[in-house]
């Protein structure tokens, strides 16, 4: 019931923020406390993404899906604030997966650039107070994209 309460969170968060609202900076919030913390802890993130400068701003319509430019292994601005706002959700998480994605047909050494992307992003979801353990990383090179999911349970 969480995971869902969480997902249409961020969804009409994603959505608000799309028509071009000014997001209100949400008070801080303490990490424990349930579905409607989470949810503030998002519109701070959410917040701290409008206010980058206007070519750093990302479109996201999969929250979960974290984009990479093809020979990076570097996460811009845009989707470290992507990151942020999905880990202050998943700190109730019981596990998550973050499998990262590199076109092999595109990269020479896609497994080493799905593996860094995928580490980068479990290194600032841990930065964010989820623990280490609660966190896998996989590796896809196989579908052509250069991102990150991330999917969890519980």
């Amino acid at each position: 019931m969480r995971q869902r309460l969480l997902i249409v969170t961020l969804f009409s968060l994603l959505c608000a923020s799309c028509a071009q609202k000014p997001v209100a900076p949400a008070a801080a919030v303490p990490a424990k406390g349930g579905a409607a913390q989470a949810a503030a802890n998002i519109d701070s993130a959410l917040a701290r993404a409008a206010a980058l400068p206007s070519g750093s701003q990302a479109v996201v319509t999969d929250p979960t899906l974290v984009s990479f430019e093809k020979m990076s292994v570097k996460l811009s601005l845009a989707a470290e604030a992507q990151v942020n706002a999905l880990a202050s959700g998943l700190v109730v998480a019981k596990s998550i997966t973050v499998l990262g994605y590199c076109n092999r047909k595109e990269v020479g050494n896609a497994k080493a650039a799905a593996t860094a992307r995928a580490e980068a992003v479990k290194s600032l979801l841990v930065k964010a107070g989820i623990p280490e353990s609660r966190i896998k990383t996989r590796t896809d090179t196989v579908r052509p994209m250069h991102a990150v999911r991330i999917t969890f349970s519980g």
